[in-house]
């Protein structure tokens, strides 16, 4: 009777503490000025030990089985505050800014304690870090604003504003200028293959999933890599191998609670180091001294754009690490809303990024055929998912501002045909611009050559609004320096979307450089800088051509292409080939059959209904091609045997910048014009814009081979070198080489060239970034040619060259 009377107390005992567990306590921190809220407030009640901190939108929620009297906050550069509450709800605290003096660092005997913790947190990144698992699966609700930055206005005094200052604050009263949301499950398999399956998409005023992939590209999944890429920039991150000897830590506050320590410690570049580097707040656990929060942003205010990252870490299965929420918030240096007169009625575009993450799988099935395209992937129902489905997966329902955003830029999108924007852009960086139920091929409304002068034509490709399955192309244009027409026309029947599988046809009559080299694949966008040296090539041959194509994807990472066609080639220029001198400007007959790869490891890609876009890679991506020539097919006057490689490799190094290699080689065997043999891409005219992937000492047209092995490096030091302020000049090395032969020269009659037998070399200097004009920057450089190949004159080794780069 006394065991079950015992057993009897403990149960109500047991039952009692269960029911007090279940309270909870919950409520926001805020900015006192602001109202903003602030993420990763450390919270202790009653002074300790229970506690917790606000999570990415400054909410709390802590589990207590007492009476609470007061929360304890604090939180680096604000004062701390000892709130009494009176309920458990809806709690909402302030905490205000303290001003502080930045003193100088005092250097004293024994180690900085910051550092044991630090140095403990890089130790056991390996460990901690989630994409270091074998594999893992989650889904994400992901949102960005995009707005102004309007403080000033909106706190000024209405009599004070004109008129179209009085119109933006209407305005921004009531919505924002623009807004993303994304609904997507990630799948990551070790090492390092990920793809972002997009279930749901929706953008204010667009119809088509054109900037799907914008937040995924401006966000950082994981503080833990090396370094990382925010903008055109490579920032070091400040928990990474040799950090200590580049970063001042200090720890701000310590939280100790019944099951660990929390160590809030502040970072930033010391002062006299010039890299590219963070400051903010990093919060470590001892538990695995694992990651719980971070906040941070570039050391120095960038030019273009700022951004600002806040990452919150969890245990979803007690025992690894995953990041919980992510935010990034971003201001646009480069782009301005103008409302009235002056300087003080710009405002900067700015954007908030959310990102929630849930349903966390630690090391699921993954199969193959799911990661069969890297990169993000959007379901082709992504743009007419249901209300229900939104409700179903959204953290928080939209508020009545985020509300009106879709509302009012939905029908301003309808009325302006926001979506016809979006499709130029998208297909301005495969060099076309959709007009209706066509493309125009930007490549053939015009360009300019000293051999072609001004060519004016019109290049239409169906495209996908009449079928996805096929399209049709053709063009008409018309050279006024060579009086000569060109046009062409052919189709593709794409086989398997998926695969890439596609057959096709194509006739041209039309001019091409002689002896320059095509590679498959290759296509120039609409920011092509090799456009530059274009404009000085000369030398041309009148080609016509008809040609069968095939092309596929297999084995994942490899781009296949198989051809075959004839051409009949007429040289430009007076030139003979002394097998067939009786014969006056010779047509050359090819009969060839081509078959090619490009090659690129880990290729990440954007695939919509629409397109596929590439979004690089970070490894080597080669091209090679093979061409063999029929003497005895289709009128064939040629038997030879063609190779051609081109490899592409970048590497950025931590603290030096980025080094950018281009290696190409050519081999020809058999006795053919010149047209198939190497033409060197030189591109000299004293002072010219520079153009990658060419010689700039080089004169036009100097050299030829039928053997070859051409080398571009270079080496940006981005701005790691000088920083002054707005000034930021970035230094670029450049070094280029050839080495080059010919079995037969002598076959080659009417032109005068070298061969680069003893090997050609230059180097040079450029200072890009000179002025930076938001888009794209200018600056200069100089090239000098020395080597056996070094011309009498010092003078003419030299070549200065305008520098031209893109913003994006």
């Amino acid at each position: 009777m006394k065991k079950i009377f015992v057993l009897f107390i403990l149960s109500i005992l047991t039952g009692l503490s269960a029911t007090q567990a279940q309270n909870t306590i919950t409520g926001s921190v805020l900015d006192a000025r602001s109202g903003e809220p602030l993420a990763f407030v450390n919270l202790l009640l009653d002074d300790g030990p229970e506690g917790s901190a606000t999570d990415i939108d400054g909410k709390f929620s802590i589990v207590v089985n007492r009476p609470v009297k007061a929360i304890s906050l604090s939180y680096v550069g604000y004062q701390a505050a000892r709130i009494p509450v009176d309920k458990t709800q809806g709690l909402l605290l302030k905490m205000s800014r303290r001003n502080i003096e930045l003193a100088e660092v005092i250097i004293v005997p024994g180690e900085n304690p910051a550092h044991r913790i630090i140095r403990n947190v890089i130790a056991s990144r390996g460990i901690n870090d989630y994409e270091k698992l074998d594999a893992f699966k989650y889904k994400a609700y992901e949102k960005m604003v995009f707005a102004i930055n309007a403080d000033s206005i909106m706190l000024a005094d209405t009599a004070l504003l004109d008129t179209s200052a009085l119109k933006l604050r209407k305005f921004v009263e009531k919505r924002d200028f623009f807004m993303i949301e994304n609904v997507f499950e990630r799948l990551f398999k070790a090492p390092n293959r990920s793809v972002e399956k997009v279930a749901a998409t929706r953008m204010s005023g667009f119809r088509d999933p054109v900037f799907v992939f914008l937040l995924s590209q401006l966000q950082t999944s994981t503080f833990y890599k090396e370094e990382f890429r925010i903008g055109d920039r490579t920032y070091i991150n400040p928990i990474s191998s040799g950090s200590l000897n580049r970063y001042f830590y200090q720890i701000e506050d310590t939280v100790i609670t019944r099951t660990d320590s929390t160590f809030v410690i502040s970072f930033r570049p010391w002062k006299g180091t010039n890299f590219d580097g963070l400051k903010g707040v990093i919060s470590i656990t001892s538990d695995g001294w694992a990651i719980r929060n971070v906040i941070a942003e570039p050391a120095v205010t960038e030019k273009t754009m700022s951004v600002k990252i806040q990452q919150l870490y969890y245990k979803p299965d007690s025992i690894h690490w995953f990041p919980k929420q992510l935010n990034t918030d971003i201001v646009f240096r480069n782009m301005e809303v103008q409302a009235g007169k002056g300087a003080n009625n710009r405002f900067h575009m700015i954007a908030r990024g959310r990102t929630y993450i849930s349903e966390i799988q630690i090391n699921p099935e993954i199969k193959g055929s799911e990661l069969a395209m890297l990169g993000t992937d959007v379901d082709p129902k992504a743009t007419n998912q249901s209300t229900d489905f939104w409700k179903q997966h959204r953290i928080d329902s939209l508020s009545a501002r985020e509300l009106e955003t879709f509302r009012f830029i939905d029908s301003v999108g309808r009325k302006a045909n926001f979506d016809r924007l979006g499709r130029i852009m998208d297909a301005a960086m495969s060099g076309r611009i959709p007009v209706g139920l066509v493309d125009l091929d930007f490549n053939r409304l015009f360009r300019y050559s000293k051999y072609e002068g001004w060519y004016a034509g019109l290049g239409l490709i169906t495209n996908d609004r009449i079928s996805r399955r096929f399209n049709l192309n053709g063009f008409w244009g018309y050279g006024f320096h060579d009086k000569a027409a060109k046009y062409g026309g052919g189709f593709e029947v794409v086989v398997d979307r998926i695969h890439e599988i596609a057959l096709g046809y194509q006739y041209n009559f039309d001019i091409r450089e002689n002896g320059s080299t095509e590679f498959p694949f290759a296509r120039k966008s609409m920011i092509d800088e090799t456009f530059f040296r274009e404009i000085l090539t000369s030398r041309y041959d009148r080609y016509e051509q008809n040609e069968v194509r095939l092309k596929f994807r297999a084995m994942r990472h490899f781009l296949f292409g198989i051809s075959a066609g004839t051409t009949i080639n007429r040289s430009g220029f007076d030139y003979q080939f002394t097998p067939l001198k009786d014969m006056a400007g010779p047509a050359f007959r090819f009969t060839e059959l081509k078959a090619g790869f490009r090659y690129a490891f880990r290729e990440r890609f954007v695939r919509t209904v629409r397109n596929k876009i590439s979004l690089g890679s970070d490894y080597p991506i080669v091209t090679f091609n093979y061409t063999h020539g029929f003497d005895d097919v289709l009128n064939g006057g040629f038997n030879y045997d063609k190779l051609d490689i081109n490899l592409v490799a970048s590497k950025y190094f931590r603290f030096t910048g980025r080094s950018t290699l281009r290696v190409q080689a050519g081999l020809v065997e058999g006795d053919v014009p010149l047209a198939v043999l190497y033409n060197a891409p030189a591109a000299y005219a004293g002072f010219s814009v520079q153009s990658d992937g060419s010689f700039s000492t080089m004169r036009m047209n100097e050299f030829y081979s039928d053997r070859y092995v051409a080398l571009f490096f270079s080496h940006d030091f981005e701005s790691l070198l000088f920083k002054a302020g707005w000034f930021q000049p970035r230094p670029e090395l450049l070094f280029n080489a050839l080495w080059g032969d010919m079995t037969k020269p002598m076959l080659h009659q009417g032109v005068v060239f070298d061969v680069p037998r003893l090997g050609y070399y230059e180097a040079g200097i450029n200072i890009n970034n000179l002025l930076n004009l938001q888009f794209y920057s200018l600056g200069i450089g100089g090239a000098w040619r020395f080597g056996p190949y070094s011309l009498p004159a010092l003078s003419d080794n030299l070549a200065l060259m305008l520098t031209f780069k893109w913003g994006f």
